[in-house]
């Protein structure tokens, strides 16, 4: 019992030291836990230069993993999406149902929110190279994370 104990506060400690690591947050929900990726900030190129990204998935439940998207412009804010995925490792992960929440044309945003396949997650998030690959009014554009991702396995801080 000390021993899960200990571990429990060394991977808090790990976490929270590591600033190159998105912070994962793991809450218990019915049955299964919650699983989320606060927001991380992904690099893009042209007109649209970053992409906040956060994730949120629950696993032992049959429920698609929601994944959030905001895109910030340079100039003008971002109007459609019209396809999204999530590519790493040969892994090519489309992310369906967008649904755009708001667009903010004071700090040049557009949020929208998607989902996708919770079983292929895991194995996505362990592929770097990681990329974000969005067609945003025509234009197709890649995003890479600024960080690298960790998840547990088994009561271990796996980091990719």
């Amino acid at each position: 019992m000390k021993i899960k104990i200990l571990l429990s506060l060394f991977v808090i400690c790990v976490c929270s030291c590591a600033s190159t690591i998105p912070s994962l947050l793991q809450l218990p929900a019915g049955d299964g836990t919650m699983n989320f990726f606060p927001a991380t900030n992904w690099k893009g190129s042209n007109s649209v230069n970053l992409a906040k990204v956060d994730i949120t998935y629950i696993t032992e439940r049959n429920q698609p993993a929601a994944i959030n998207i905001s895109f910030f412009g340079k100039k003008t804010t971002p109007r459609k999406v019209s396809s999204v995925f999530l590519k790493g490792e040969g892994i090519v992960y489309p992310l369906t149902i967008m649904k755009t929440l708001y667009a903010n044309s004071r700090n040049r945003e557009l949020r929208i929110s998607t989902e996708g396949d919770r079983n292929l997650l895991p194995n996505l998030l362990k592929a770097p190279p990681f990329t974000l690959i969005a067609e945003i009014d025509g234009v197709q554009y890649t995003f890479t994370p600024e960080k690298n991702f960790s998840i547990l396995v088994d009561d271990f801080l796996v980091i990719f």
